[in-house]
């Protein structure tokens, strides 16, 4: 009777583990791949993440940009020149 029962018991532990494998082969679902090993990619993240940072900081100051705010009710919004910035696009 145990003999079943443990037969039972990896049957199940193979099934489960055949499950996960098709889970994770289908896209988005590994969710051990969601952070890129890529150091590069982190690096260029950081490089994004700062500028919007000194972006943000010159826009506190910018009359278009409070223009722009006060014209959108969009407290993030931005003047041309600043959005350019913030996308990497300009200076």
């Amino acid at each position: 009777m145990s003999d079943t029962k443990n037969h039972s018991n990896r049957h199940k532990k193979r099934v489960i583990k055949e499950g996960l494998r098709r889970l994770k082969n289908k896209p988005g679902w590994d969710v051990g791949s969601k952070g890129s090993s890529d150091p590069r990619e982190g690096l260029r993240q950081l490089e994004q993440q700062m500028r919007g940072n000194q972006v943000y900081e010159k826009t506190q100051n910018c009359r278009d940009c409070t223009r722009a705010r006060r014209e959108s009710a969009d407290e993030t919004a931005l003047c041309s020149e600043h959005l350019a910035q913030a996308m990497g696009l300009g200076d």
